[in-house]
């Protein structure tokens, strides 16, 4: 039972886990990429890549804490790589965002 089993038999719709990995990653750009985008001035820190981390780390708490984690309290079974793999999704996010829309905002 991997990271992206809960994806992929969400409803036993009986996936492939490419389609596990297309869905969380779609749900990452759209969903959270989005999110950041409009709430950005709303979220706690003086740069880009500070917000983005913060929302990785937040990302990383609600996937944690949801009953389909799977891998018991705070994803625990899961080990460091899903906590680290946030924070690297939240510093991607912070940059990219940084390099496309506010260029006087983050690395000061």
């Amino acid at each position: 039972m991997g990271v992206l089993f809960p994806l992929t038999t969400m409803g036993r719709m009986g996936a492939s886990a490419v389609m596990g990995w297309f869905g969380h990653f779609m749900i990452g750009m759209l969903a959270w990429g989005g999110g950041f985008v409009l709430l950005y001035h709303r979220v706690p820190g003086d740069t880009a890549l500070v917000k983005g981390i913060g929302v990785g780390v937040a990302v990383w708490l609600g996937m944690m804490v949801m009953p389909m984690a799977y891998g018991g309290p705070f994803g625990m079974a899961f080990g460091m790589m899903t906590r680290v793999l946030h924070i690297v999704f939240g510093v991607v996010l912070g940059t990219v965002f940084y390099l496309l829309v506010e260029p006087k905002a983050a690395f000061h």
